[in-house]
């Protein structure tokens, strides 16, 4: 069975320049980015072409390194199976690195799908500011300009790890406003990941496997609850749900957490989790009238039985809340309306104002500390 750690990026390189290749992979780790080498991670005993495969599926980028050595054969195949990722996900990126020494000769020569693409600049040393920003940049998908890297700042600044729970019932549109605080949080320097969940749920379209769903069959799914590698199961519409009980043992590569969850008991154990694991831990409460948690169920592309039960959920949840608003509220750093009649760029902004101030209020704790 495949195993699921995500990396940020996958460093195919010619055996060669190894130890080089290495010193770019610690900087990485440094600034909480997480690559995929092989030296680090193949177990000894195990196959390691199918490792280095599952590997590959698993990172979200490759960074291809060049050097004079030239590109070896399993260059070749690591990028002809990301490639093949690729075709399926125009998001996953494949960046040229040019290593220390690589002649223009080499340069010139790059296969063609490589040399459409820009390339980062490590020619003048493994320790160049603009060729690690335009990595970076790569990797996350900012614009090297939004990339702040700390190791430059006069008084460097450390972070808090926060833990963001995002919470509410069925349909208030909680993975709406999860994926546009990734977006304002990527912009502003972070490196934000989601809580990886499994499910036996079919993959939808617009979704790409590890984000934060990794979708299996009911033998795996189970498998994996056996082994306790699951927790908080649930069943749900005719599927199976679960976090990944390793996920937060993972978590150093990471400043900032974003969980989303429905409501009951499921957010007082991720509160605890995260506090265990050194995350300031920031709630919101996403609220919506009935109405227009109904409206919005209707507008899906479900068949009219799962629409139902739906709608059987949200009239639920709203019991719920209205039984133990009070109580739920105290259980949340803030509430937020997210209605028909609250733009969503109006939710948005009152979310990301209430996290902003608690990212900022971080900043002085780590600065006092440090």
């Amino acid at each position: 069975m495949k195993k699921f750690d995500q990396f940020d990026v996958f460093l195919s390189h010619n055996s060669t320049d190894k130890s080089i290749v290495e010193e770019i992979a610690s900087s990485l780790e440094s600034v909480m980015i997480n690559p995929y080498l092989d030296k680090w991670h193949l177990i000894p005993g195990e196959p390691w072409q199918e490792a280095l495969e599952d590997a590959i599926c698993q990172s979200k980028t490759c960074g291809v390194c060049i050097s004079s050595s030239g590109i070896g054969p399993w260059h070749n195949e690591e990028m002809r199976v990301f490639l093949e990722k690729r075709v399926r996900d125009n998001a996953k990126r494949v960046i040229p690195i040019l290593l220390p020494g690589t002649s223009e000769e080499t340069v010139q020569s790059l296969p063609s799908f490589l040399s459409r693409m820009h390339y980062v600049d490590f020619r003048p040393g493994v320790a160049s500011v603009n060729g690690f920003r335009s990595l970076i940049s790569g990797i996350t998908g900012v614009s090297p300009k939004q990339v702040k890297l700390p190791f430059l700042d006069t008084q460097p600044k450390t972070y808090n790890k926060i833990c963001v729970i995002i919470s509410g019932p069925s349909s208030v549109g909680k993975d709406v406003v999860l994926g546009r605080l990734l977006e304002l949080a990527r912009q502003q320097g972070f490196f934000p990941e989601l809580l990886r969940k499994y499910t036996t749920r079919p993959q939808r379209v617009s979704e790409s496997e590890g984000e934060p769903f990794i979708h299996l069959n009911e033998d795996e799914f189970k498998e994996k609850v056996s082994k306790k590698l699951v927790g908080c199961v649930r069943f749900s519409y005719g599927n199976y749900y679960g976090v990944d009980q390793t996920f937060l043992d993972g978590l150093k590569y990471r400043d900032l957490l974003f969980v989303s969850q429905r409501l009951y008991e499921e957010v007082d154990i991720f509160k605890h989790s995260a506090s265990n694991k050194g995350f300031t831990v920031f709630s919101i409460l996403l609220l919506a009238d009935i109405d227009t948690l109904k409206a919005r169920i209707l507008q899906r592309s479900l068949e009219s039985d799962q629409k139902n039960k739906r709608t059987t959920q949200v009239i639920e949840d709203i019991n719920y809340l209205s039984k133990d608003i009070g109580e739920l509220r105290d259980k949340f750093d803030v509430v937020v309306e997210n209605s028909d009649n609250v733009s969503l760029n109006e939710t948005i902004a009152k979310v990301w104002g209430h996290l902003e101030k608690e990212l900022n209020k971080s900043k002085t704790l780590s600065k006092r500390s440090g």
